[in-house]
Protein backbone atom coordinates (compact mmCIF):
# COMPACT_ATOMS: atom_id res chain seq x y z
CA UNK A 1 0.00 0.00 0.00
CA UNK A 2 1.31 3.22 -1.05
CA UNK A 3 1.00 6.37 1.52
CA UNK A 4 1.49 10.02 0.65
CA UNK A 5 4.92 10.86 1.98
CA UNK A 6 5.57 12.86 5.12
CA UNK A 7 1.82 14.10 5.76
CA UNK A 8 -0.06 13.33 8.66
CA UNK A 9 -3.70 12.88 8.84
CA UNK A 10 -5.50 14.53 12.52
CA UNK A 11 -8.04 12.26 13.87
CA UNK A 12 -10.39 13.24 16.40
CA UNK A 13 -12.54 11.22 18.05
CA UNK A 14 -15.86 12.68 19.58
CA UNK A 15 -19.01 11.42 21.61
CA UNK A 16 -21.72 14.53 22.52
CA UNK A 17 -19.04 16.99 22.89
CA UNK A 18 -19.51 19.76 20.75
CA UNK A 19 -18.77 22.49 22.63
CA UNK A 20 -15.29 21.03 22.96
CA UNK A 21 -14.77 19.76 19.89
CA UNK A 22 -15.02 23.27 18.73
CA UNK A 23 -12.45 24.68 20.73
CA UNK A 24 -9.60 21.44 19.92
CA UNK A 25 -10.83 21.89 16.33
CA UNK A 26 -9.92 25.68 16.26
CA UNK A 27 -6.91 24.75 18.10
CA UNK A 28 -5.86 22.22 14.92
CA UNK A 29 -6.97 24.84 12.43
CA UNK A 30 -4.31 27.50 13.98
CA UNK A 31 -1.63 25.23 12.66
CA UNK A 32 -2.45 23.00 9.77
CA UNK A 33 -1.06 23.61 5.85
CA UNK A 34 -3.03 23.04 2.90
CA UNK A 35 -2.05 19.53 2.43
CA UNK A 36 -2.99 18.48 5.91
CA UNK A 37 -6.08 15.89 6.58
CA UNK A 38 -8.42 15.74 9.66
CA UNK A 39 -10.55 13.14 10.04
CA UNK A 40 -13.43 13.46 12.78
CA UNK A 41 -15.22 10.25 14.04
CA UNK A 42 -18.41 11.29 15.75
CA UNK A 43 -19.76 8.45 17.88
CA UNK A 44 -22.38 10.59 19.37
CA UNK A 45 -26.05 10.82 18.60
CA UNK A 46 -26.02 14.04 16.41
CA UNK A 47 -24.53 14.50 13.00
CA UNK A 48 -21.64 17.10 13.02
CA UNK A 49 -20.61 18.85 10.17
CA UNK A 50 -17.70 21.44 9.66
CA UNK A 51 -17.99 23.72 6.51
CA UNK A 52 -14.28 22.96 6.32
CA UNK A 53 -12.80 21.93 3.14
CA UNK A 54 -9.64 20.34 5.04
CA UNK A 55 -12.07 18.67 7.68
CA UNK A 56 -13.94 15.19 6.76
CA UNK A 57 -16.66 13.74 9.16
CA UNK A 58 -18.11 10.57 9.80
CA UNK A 59 -20.99 9.83 11.68
CA UNK A 60 -21.97 6.91 13.36
CA UNK A 61 -24.78 7.89 15.65
CA UNK A 62 -23.80 5.85 18.69
CA UNK A 63 -21.38 5.14 21.03
CA UNK A 64 -18.26 2.69 19.62
CA UNK A 65 -15.67 3.76 21.74
CA UNK A 66 -12.50 6.33 21.37
CA UNK A 67 -10.23 2.79 20.52
CA UNK A 68 -12.17 2.27 17.57
CA UNK A 69 -12.91 5.59 16.65
CA UNK A 70 -9.03 6.34 16.56
CA UNK A 71 -8.89 2.77 14.28
CA UNK A 72 -12.02 3.90 12.37
CA UNK A 73 -10.02 7.33 11.47
CA UNK A 74 -6.60 5.73 10.74
CA UNK A 75 -8.42 3.56 8.67
CA UNK A 76 -9.79 5.84 6.60
CA UNK A 77 -7.33 8.24 6.47
CA UNK A 78 -4.57 9.05 3.56
CA UNK A 79 -1.53 10.37 5.28
CA UNK A 80 2.24 8.12 5.95
CA UNK A 81 1.54 9.74 9.20
CA UNK A 82 -1.48 9.67 12.16
CA UNK A 83 -1.94 12.02 14.76
CA UNK A 84 -4.77 11.57 17.31
CA UNK A 85 -6.01 14.17 19.48
CA UNK A 86 -9.14 13.54 21.92
CA UNK A 87 -12.09 16.33 21.61
CA UNK A 88 -11.38 17.59 24.88
CA UNK A 89 -7.34 18.39 24.55
CA UNK A 90 -5.06 20.91 22.92
CA UNK A 91 -1.69 21.15 21.16
CA UNK A 92 1.09 23.28 21.98
CA UNK A 93 1.73 25.71 19.26
CA UNK A 94 3.98 24.81 16.65
CA UNK A 95 2.99 20.99 17.83
CA UNK A 96 2.41 20.46 14.08
CA UNK A 97 5.26 22.10 12.18
CA UNK A 98 7.65 20.59 14.38
CA UNK A 99 6.56 16.88 14.37
CA UNK A 100 6.85 16.98 10.41
CA UNK A 101 10.33 18.07 10.69
CA UNK A 102 11.16 15.46 12.65
CA UNK A 103 8.99 12.74 10.44
CA UNK A 104 10.79 14.69 7.25
CA UNK A 105 14.79 13.84 9.06
CA UNK A 106 14.29 10.79 11.11
CA UNK A 107 10.87 9.00 9.63
CA UNK A 108 10.63 7.51 12.73
CA UNK A 109 8.25 4.87 13.79
CA UNK A 110 6.40 6.92 16.37
CA UNK A 111 6.74 10.36 17.98
CA UNK A 112 5.61 10.42 21.77
CA UNK A 113 5.47 14.60 22.82
CA UNK A 114 5.08 15.48 26.46
CA UNK A 115 1.60 15.52 27.86
CA UNK A 116 0.88 18.49 30.31
CA UNK A 117 -2.15 17.70 33.02
CA UNK A 118 -4.76 20.72 33.47
CA UNK A 119 -7.52 20.38 36.15
CA UNK A 120 -10.14 22.93 35.92
CA UNK A 121 -7.58 25.12 33.68
CA UNK A 122 -4.91 24.71 36.35
CA UNK A 123 -2.01 23.02 35.29
CA UNK A 124 -1.30 19.89 37.88
CA UNK A 125 1.31 18.32 36.23
CA UNK A 126 3.74 16.98 33.15
CA UNK A 127 4.70 13.62 32.03
CA UNK A 128 7.40 12.65 29.62
CA UNK A 129 8.59 9.06 28.88
CA UNK A 130 12.26 8.26 27.31
CA UNK A 131 13.24 5.68 25.28
CA UNK A 132 14.22 3.49 28.08
CA UNK A 133 10.79 3.09 29.30
CA UNK A 134 10.31 -0.53 29.85
CA UNK A 135 7.49 -3.25 29.83
CA UNK A 136 7.56 -3.23 33.80
CA UNK A 137 7.10 0.57 33.48
CA UNK A 138 4.02 0.48 31.53
CA UNK A 139 2.53 -2.35 33.80
CA UNK A 140 2.97 -0.35 36.86
CA UNK A 141 1.97 2.98 36.09
CA UNK A 142 1.81 5.49 32.78
CA UNK A 143 5.07 6.96 32.60
CA UNK A 144 3.28 9.75 29.87
CA UNK A 145 1.32 8.41 26.81
CA UNK A 146 -2.23 9.08 26.05
CA UNK A 147 -3.96 9.32 22.28
CA UNK A 148 -3.45 12.61 22.00
CA UNK A 149 0.52 13.06 22.75
CA UNK A 150 1.50 9.76 20.02
CA UNK A 151 2.11 10.16 16.36
CA UNK A 152 2.33 7.06 14.73
CA UNK A 153 3.68 6.03 11.14
CA UNK A 154 0.57 4.60 9.63
CA UNK A 155 2.35 1.28 8.46
CA UNK A 156 3.67 0.64 11.60
CA UNK A 157 -0.09 1.54 13.67
CA UNK A 158 -1.78 -1.58 11.02
CA UNK A 159 1.14 -3.85 11.97
CA UNK A 160 0.07 -3.47 15.22
CA UNK A 161 -3.15 -3.81 14.90
CA UNK A 162 -4.72 -0.23 16.08
CA UNK A 163 -5.81 0.62 19.77
CA UNK A 164 -8.24 -2.45 21.28
CA UNK A 165 -10.69 -0.78 22.74
CA UNK A 166 -11.83 -3.62 25.57
CA UNK A 167 -8.62 -2.22 27.40
CA UNK A 168 -10.30 0.94 27.92
CA UNK A 169 -9.18 2.89 29.13
CA UNK A 170 -5.54 1.88 29.35
CA UNK A 171 -5.88 0.96 25.13
CA UNK A 172 -2.92 3.77 24.87
CA UNK A 173 -0.86 2.31 27.48
CA UNK A 174 -1.44 -1.36 25.69
CA UNK A 175 -0.42 -0.78 22.27
CA UNK A 176 2.82 0.47 23.38
CA UNK A 177 3.58 -2.24 25.38
CA UNK A 178 2.62 -4.62 21.85
CA UNK A 179 5.29 -1.82 20.46
CA UNK A 180 8.10 -2.85 22.72
CA UNK A 181 7.35 -6.52 22.19
CA UNK A 182 6.90 -6.19 18.81
CA UNK A 183 10.30 -3.74 18.51
CA UNK A 184 12.15 -4.91 21.78
CA UNK A 185 12.31 -1.38 22.96
CA UNK A 186 11.66 2.38 22.11
CA UNK A 187 14.83 2.89 20.28
CA UNK A 188 12.90 3.82 16.76
CA UNK A 189 10.55 5.80 18.90
CA UNK A 190 11.31 9.92 18.64
CA UNK A 191 11.01 11.10 22.27
CA UNK A 192 9.92 15.21 21.37
CA UNK A 193 10.96 17.04 24.75
CA UNK A 194 9.85 20.16 22.81
CA UNK A 195 6.13 19.68 21.95
CA UNK A 196 3.32 18.80 24.42
CA UNK A 197 -0.44 18.26 24.22
CA UNK A 198 -2.68 19.51 27.16
CA UNK A 199 -4.99 16.89 28.39
CA UNK A 200 -7.75 18.56 30.11
CA UNK A 201 -9.69 17.62 32.92
CA UNK A 202 -13.07 19.22 34.35
CA UNK A 203 -13.57 19.03 38.16
CA UNK A 204 -11.44 15.82 38.32
CA UNK A 205 -13.68 13.87 35.18
CA UNK A 206 -11.67 12.34 32.63
CA UNK A 207 -12.28 8.86 30.71
CA UNK A 208 -9.06 7.59 32.69
CA UNK A 209 -10.21 8.68 35.95
CA UNK A 210 -13.66 6.45 36.28
CA UNK A 211 -12.69 4.30 38.74
CA UNK A 212 -14.52 0.85 37.58
CA UNK A 213 -12.79 1.34 34.36
CA UNK A 214 -9.53 1.60 35.61
CA UNK A 215 -9.87 -1.47 37.61
CA UNK A 216 -11.07 -3.40 35.00
CA UNK A 217 -8.44 -2.05 32.84
CA UNK A 218 -5.28 -2.81 35.05
CA UNK A 219 -7.38 -6.09 35.79
CA UNK A 220 -7.29 -7.12 31.83
CA UNK A 221 -3.99 -5.98 31.23
CA UNK A 222 -2.75 -7.94 33.57
CA UNK A 223 -4.25 -11.52 32.99
CA UNK A 224 -3.26 -10.72 28.92
CA UNK A 225 0.07 -10.17 30.04
CA UNK A 226 0.94 -12.23 32.94
CA UNK A 227 3.21 -14.11 31.41
CA UNK A 228 5.77 -10.64 30.88
CA UNK A 229 4.97 -9.59 34.47
CA UNK A 230 7.21 -9.80 37.44
CA UNK A 231 6.59 -11.21 40.99
CA UNK A 232 7.22 -7.38 42.12
CA UNK A 233 4.83 -5.73 38.92
CA UNK A 234 1.88 -8.55 39.80
CA UNK A 235 1.84 -7.31 43.62
CA UNK A 236 1.79 -3.75 42.19
CA UNK A 237 -0.71 -4.20 40.10
CA UNK A 238 -2.84 -5.70 42.52
CA UNK A 239 -1.99 -3.53 45.29
CA UNK A 240 -3.22 -0.72 42.89
CA UNK A 241 -6.63 -2.46 42.44
CA UNK A 242 -7.48 -3.04 45.53
CA UNK A 243 -6.89 0.54 46.48
CA UNK A 244 -9.34 1.37 43.72
CA UNK A 245 -11.62 -0.52 45.30
CA UNK A 246 -11.16 0.83 48.53
CA UNK A 247 -11.70 4.29 47.01
CA UNK A 248 -15.14 3.35 44.86
CA UNK A 249 -16.09 1.74 48.16
CA UNK A 250 -15.59 5.40 50.30
CA UNK A 251 -17.04 7.16 47.11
Amino acid sequence: MRFKNNGISIIVPTCNRPKLLIKTIKNILKQTKKNDEILIINNGYKKINFNNKHIKTINFYKPIGVANARNIGAKYSTKSYVAFIDDDDYWSKNYLKENKIIIKNRSPNIIINKIKIKQNNKLIKSKLLNNKTTLNDLFTQNPGITGSNVIFKKKVFIKLGGYRQHFSPSEDKEILIRYILKFKNLNEAYINRKNYCILNEYDGVRLSRNVLLLIRAKFILLLFYLKFFNRMDVLAVLKQILFLLIKSIIK
